[in-house]
C-alpha cells in the first residue's frame, strides 16, 4: 500500500510540480513544427501520421499529446459515425503506453513513455487513423490535421512539464553563426551512390547521405591500412541492391523466424537487398576492395519498394519484414503510398519479405504485432508494465483534468 501511495505522489510530481522547458530551435532551419498527415490509399479513407519537433530526440521527449481535426469529405453522406480508429505505430506501442479520444470532432491523443520516442531526424511516426460510418462502411476523408488550439501539441521532457509547443518556423540567426565546423577528412574522399534501375526500389535524397557516409565509415574501420595506402586519391561508389528471391531460395531457418512474426499476414515476395560498395583508384577497382558489403547503417534508412503486380489487390495492407544476421526476424515500420509503393525503415540488410493482410481478415488486428500497432480501443495494453508506466499514465490523467477544466474555463 506504502508503495501504491509513493507512486501517487510521484505521478502528481511528474505533471504538476515540475519547471516548463520548451523546444529549443537549435539546429533547425525551415522545417516547421507539426504534423504531417498524409493518405494511404487512392480512396483516402485512412492516413498516416508523422509528428516532428526540433531536436525531440536529443531532448528525450517521452510523453506528449495531440489535438486532431478529422475532416469527413463533403460528398460522404451518411447517418452516423463511429469515433475514428487509430492504429498506432511500432514506434510508438513499443515504447509507451497510448490512449485516444473523441471530443466532437477533435481527436485526441496521448502518448506516455519513459523513454525517447523520436527518431534521430527528430520524426515521430504516430501510425494511421481510420473513419467508419455506424453500418462499418470506410468513410472518405478530406484531412486530418492539428487543431488550431494554442495546447494542440503539450510535450513532457523527462521530469519537464507539458507545455504548448510553438508551431511557428525556426530560423538560423544570422548573425550569430556560432563556432565553426571542424573540417571533415571524409569530403577529401569522392562518394558515388547508384541505385537500381527503373523505379523498383529508390531512396531519398537524406537516406543517399546516410548509406555514404556509413559506407565511408564501413571502410575505415575495417579497410584504414588498404586505404592509408591509396592517400585520398580514391573514389568510394556505393550501390543499393534489390533481388526478387522465390521461396525455394529461402532457408528454412529464415522462413520459420518469419512465420514466428507474422501474426497472421501472408508473404507475398521475398527480396535480398543489399548495400555494397567499390573502391575505385585511376578508373579500376582497386583489388580486394570490390564488392565490399555493408551489413549496417549508421541510423535507419527509407526506402521505397512498388508493390510487385501479382502482390496487388484492393482492400490489403502491407508491411515488411527483416529477417537480422542472428536469424531472428523483425517487422518494420512500413507505410503505404499511392503509387502502389510501400515505404519502410531499416539500418541492416538481407533477407526481407512483404506481407500481407486482407481487408477484414484480422490479420495482425486482433493483437499488436509489434510494428502494425494496436488494436483499436480506448486503451492500447503495450510497453512493459512497469511500475513506473503506471505511474506516467495516472499523471497523464492529472494532465487531462488540467487541461478539461481550462476548456470549461475558456467556454
Amino acid at each position: 500500500m506504502k508503495k501504491f501511495r509513493l507512486g501517487m505522489i510521484m505521478a502528481v510530481f511528474a505533471f504538476i510540480a515540475m519547471l516548463p522547458l520548451r523546444v529549443s530551435a537549435e539546429e533547425t532551419k525551415e522545417k516547421e513544427v507539426g504534423v504531417t498527415c498524409t493518405p494511404t490509399n487512392e480512396s483516402r479513407t485512412e492516413y498516416s501520421m508523422e509528428l516532428y519537433i526540433p531536436n525531440a530526440a536529443k531532448e528525450e521527449i517521452a510523453a506528449l499529446s495531440l489535438e486532431l481535426e478529422v475532416d469527413v469529405d463533403s460528398n460522404v453522406t451518411a447517418n452516423g459515425f463511429n469515433d475514428p480508429v487509430v492504429t498506432f505505430s511500432q514506434e510508438v506501442t513499443g515504447r509507451a503506453k497510448v490512449y485516444e479520444s473523441r471530443y466532437q470532432s477533435s481527436l485526441n491523443i496521448y502518448i506516455a513513455g519513459i523513454e525517447s520516442l523520436f527518431n534521430e531526424d527528430d520524426t515521430l511516426n504516430i501510425g494511421t487513423v481510420s473513419l467508419q460510418t455506424v453500418s462499418g462502411e470506410d468513410v472518405a476523408l478530406s484531412g486530418v490535421r492539428l487543431a488550431d488550439d494554442e495546447d494542440a501539441i503539450m510535450v513532457v521532457r523527462g521530469w519537464g512539464d507539458a507545455e504548448a509547443v510553438s508551431r511557428e518556423i525556426w530560423e538560423d540567426n544570422t548573425e550569430d553563426p556560432g563556432p565553426e565546423t571542424p573540417p571533415n577528412p571524409d569530403e577529401k574522399v569522392e562518394s558515388e551512390f547508384t541505385a537500381p534501375d527503373g523505379s523498383e526500389i529508390t531512396v531519398s535524397e537524406k537516406s543517399e547521405k546516410v548509406i555514404k557516409k556509413s559506407v565511408l565509415a564501413y571502410l575505415q574501420e575495417y579497410y584504414a591500412d588498404k586505404l592509408a595506402e591509396l592517400g585520398n586519391d580514391y573514389k568510394v561508389v556505393s550501390r543499393l541492391n534489390l533481388s526478387n528471391l522465390s521461396e525455394d531460395e529461402i532457408d528454412q531457418a529464415v522462413k520459420n523466424a518469419f512465420s514466428a512474426v507474422l501474426n497472421g499476414k501472408k508473404i507475398g515476395q521475398y527480396y535480398d537487398i543489399s548495400i555494397t560498395a567499390d573502391v575505385i583508384k585511376d578508373g579500376e577497382v582497386v583489388l580486394g576492395l570490390g564488392n565490399i558489403a555493408i551489413p549496417q547503417m549508421q541510423e535507419k534508412i527509407d526506402l521505397t519498394l512498388r508493390i510487385p503486380e501479382t502482390v496487388r489487390k484492393s482492400g490489403r495492407t502491407y508491411q515488411m519484414f527483416h529477417c537480422k544476421a542472428d536469424t531472428m526476424a523483425e517487422a518494420l515500420a512500413t507505410s503505404s503510398g499511392k503509387d502502389n509503393t510501400v515505404t519502410f525503415s531499416t539500418d541492416s540488410f538481407s533477407p526481407f519479405a512483404l506481407a500481407y493482410a486482407e481487408k477484414g481478415s484480422g490479420g495482425g488486428s486482433s493483437e499488436p504485432d509489434g510494428s502494425d500497432g494496436t488494436k483499436p480501443s480506448k486503451s492500447a495494453k503495450t510497453g512493459d508494465g512497469a511500475d513506473m508506466m503506471i505511474y506516467l499514465i495516472l499523471g497523464m490523467a492529472s494532465l487531462l483534468g488540467v487541461l478539461a477544466m481550462k476548456k470549461y474555463r475558456t467556454e
